[in-house]
């Protein structure tokens, strides 16, 4: 696992959210973190609103956020970030595997 942290370090993030391909109007859509531990479940942050580019040659929405590690065990983690289309409810998830030391 190339992603190792040290429990006093955070664990920074960027994700750029992109409009659906051939969307003509901006839809709402909403981000929100997971952190899991195997198959537990360890924590979830609040949904964040994301407001989407107006046209296809806008930049995509970003969001960034810093998540404290000092509560955290040493072992391997996963982060999920979960975007939530507005109007259609469709969802994508990403995911990055981290190590705490």
């Amino acid at each position: 696992m190339e992603k190792r942290f040290k429990r006093r370090q955070g664990l920074h993030y960027l994700v750029y959210v992109y409009r659906p391909d051939g969307a003509s109007e901006p839809e709402g859509a909403s981000l929100q973190v997971q952190i899991w531990a195997g198959e537990k479940l360890m924590g979830v942050g609040p949904a964040h609103a994301v407001t989407l580019a107006k046209g296809q040659d806008q930049p995509p929405a970003a969001h960034a956020e810093r998540i404290a590690l000092d509560a955290f065990t040493p072992g391997p983690y996963q982060l999920r970030v979960v975007a939530t289309n507005g109007k259609s409810g469709d969802k994508v998830t990403r995911r990055l595997y981290f190590m705490v030391e």
